[in-house]
């Protein structure tokens, strides 16, 4: 049995279908784009990022700790070592025959009190030396543990606002197609469309819902970093704070720093170059070795049998000989200590400049596709767009034509989130890469203590 069609109901139902739907695509921008929305300046400011990860960062936290720790053993070691002191009895009788007459075994004829200072003729300063590097080193492992931390929470609101920027463009995808499933649904009834497009529709349905699940996942896997980071719950971004949010991170710098300059100023280069000046304290302390450190002991004694000398004094110096052990395995440990750190700080350089290269020019490449994007063809698929809706109202085109456009200009938007994710991360990596000057209350008060 065939279904009979009726030329003016069908020409009413698919203008009514067009023009709803013209009007739901046609209105349906990214929510976004038009919301108001709260500054978000503390989300972008790297000062105030810095500070939060500054006073509630766990690992920064501990980093601080263990630079004070580093005072106490810079403390330690320009202290002298505590002197030993020994008392004692000398001559104890040891039996009854050799006790002179009125004394017994509680007499002893000499009693005498001595007192050691270790002196370290040699390496005591070498070992301060060691202590004023380890106090800048820790120092410096502080400020790169800051930095490294405060590009992880820059990264982190990146993803966030990334994240919410592909669950609205998701969003936005979805509505469209469900109204499209429910007209396709229509006109099946109708026998104006066939059973398989109203399938395929229902696939892509389920294709955008899945996407929005991945997008739901990842953002929140970054309020979970977020809350990792600063041990605060990761704030709730608006329709519209994300899209600010991107354009203020994203923001590509009009000058690039000298990185020659900067380099100088890399705590992973100040740490490399600590490391290699401990090494070469510890090389000159592995030399010394031969020199042993003795003990100068002073000792006063009341004898009661010499007669006319009961009281007399000593003195005397002790300390280990460098026979089997002369600091020749200290010496090559050291060494090798002191070449690597060198190897380490050439490669350093080399790969810190061809890295600041290639992420600049990344982050240029991204800008200008970025900027591209923004000014030629989104405008244009607009317009495009525009002229599909007007022909669709005059019923020039099919209805499948202008959601075809529709869904390119919609994966243009996507393109573009994909372009400010990637210039997001090329900008985090730059920071990562290369140091920032930091406030200077964010500096620890070892800091300003260290030599």
């Amino acid at each position: 049995m065939t279904r009979r069609r009726h030329p003016a109901r069908f020409a009413a139902f698919r203008r009514l279908s067009a023009l709803g739907l013209v009007g739901l695509l046609a209105t349906a921008t990214p929510a976004w784009a038009a919301a108001t929305v709260p500054p978000v300046v503390a989300l972008t400011s790297e000062p105030a990022l810095a500070a939060l990860i500054w006073a509630q960062n766990p690992d920064v936290r501990q980093a601080a700790f263990a630079e004070r720790q580093s005072l106490a053993d810079l403390r330690r070691s320009e202290l002298f070592p505590n002197p030993l002191v020994d008392v004692g009895q000398l001559s104890l009788p040891t039996g009854l025959g050799f006790m002179p007459e009125g004394t017994n075994l509680f007499h002893a004829p000499a009693q005498y009190v001595g007192v050691t200072q270790p002196v370290d003729f040699t390496k005591r300063p070498l070992r301060q030396a060691r202590a004023q590097y380890g106090v800048r080193l820790a120092h410096w492992q502080t400020l790169d543990m800051h930095k490294q931390r405060t590009a992880d929470l820059l990264a982190v609101v990146g993803r966030l606002a990334i994240s919410q920027l592909r669950l609205q463009l998701w969003h936005e995808q979805t509505v469209v197609v469900q109204e499209l499933v429910r007209l396709s649904a229509l006109t099946a009834k109708e026998g104006f469309t066939a059973p398989l497009d109203h399938e395929k529709l229902l696939l892509e349905q389920g294709r955008l819902q899945t996407l929005a699940d991945l997008a739901r996942i990842t953002r929140e896997q970054a309020r979970n970093d977020w809350a990792m980071l600063t041990l605060t719950q990761a704030p709730e971004l608006q329709s519209g704070e994300a899209e600010r949010i991107m354009d203020r991170l994203a923001h590509l710098p009009v000058q690039w720093p000298d990185p020659t300059v900067q380099l100088d100023h890399l705590p992973q280069r100040r740490m490399l170059e600590l490391q290699r000046s401990q090494a070469g304290v510890d090389l000159a302390i592995a030399k010394q070795l031969w020199v042993p450190d003795v003990g100068v002991r002073v000792a006063y004694t009341f004898d009661t049998l010499p007669g006319n000398i009961p009281h007399s004094l000593a003195w005397s110096v002790s300390g280990p000989i460098p026979v089997f052990q002369a600091g020749e395995a200290e010496t090559i440990d050291a060494q090798a200590r002191s070449e690597a750190y060198t190897v380490a700080l050439q490669a350093q350089a080399s790969t810190t400049a061809f890295n600041e290269a290639n992420i600049r020019q990344r982050a240029t490449l991204l800008s200008q596709g970025l900027v591209t994007l923004r000014s030629e063809r989104l405008p244009a698929a607009r317009a495009t767009l525009a002229r599909l809706q007007t022909a669709l109202t005059a019923r020039g085109i099919p209805l499948t034509d202008f959601i075809q456009v529709r869904r390119t200009y919609l994966d243009l938007e996507g393109v573009r989130v994909d372009l400010l994710e990637q210039l997001h991360t090329a900008l985090v990596d730059y920071r990562r890469l290369l140091a920032w000057q930091l406030p200077d209350p964010l500096l620890s008060p070892a800091a300003k203590e260290a030599p």
